[in-house]
């Protein structure tokens, strides 16, 4: 699906972030360290930003433009939050493999969402001087 340039980025880093989910959804126990590792390394330098871009520019922007009631901001507001509370929990140490697949489905349920009704959600609703603002917005955040 070709994306609004404004929103390209933020697509790009579905696509780590898809890959990050799909090793962590098929973890075995002798490489749950590894996939902790690799995870928390996605998350600390690409994930946590991409939250912080989207909590800050994207969702108020399309709360602004109408969208407000729209409940996939609510949905992506709570995602944010599990996969934060995932991250802090293996930041401890704590590296079930149960855990572990749980998040990657998380993850990847949360890219999809994003992908398929966010994403599609903010096209629609904000003008375009409105997704002007908001890449000037996403460019001071980021």
């Amino acid at each position: 699906m070709k994306r609004h340039p404004v929103l390209r980025s933020l697509s790009r880093d579905h696509h780590q972030a898809l890959v990050i989910a799909r090793r962590l959804e098929n973890v075995e126990g002798g490489d749950a360290i590894a996939a902790r590792d690799a995870f928390l390394e996605f998350f600390n330098s690409s994930g946590e930003p991409h939250f912080r871009i989207e909590e800050d520019t994207v969702l108020p922007a399309l709360a602004n433009a109408g969208g407000g009631e729209d409940p996939v901001i609510s949905r992506v507001l709570y995602d944010h939050a599990e996969i934060r509370l995932h991250a802090l929990r293996l930041r401890s140490g704590l590296v079930s493999v149960r855990t572990q697949r749980r998040l990657g489905a998380l993850l990847a349920g949360h890219v999809r969402l994003e992908e398929q009704e966010l994403f599609p959600a903010i096209e629609a609703t904000l003008s375009p001087e409105a997704m002007r603002d908001l890449a000037s917005a996403m460019d001071e955040c980021g």
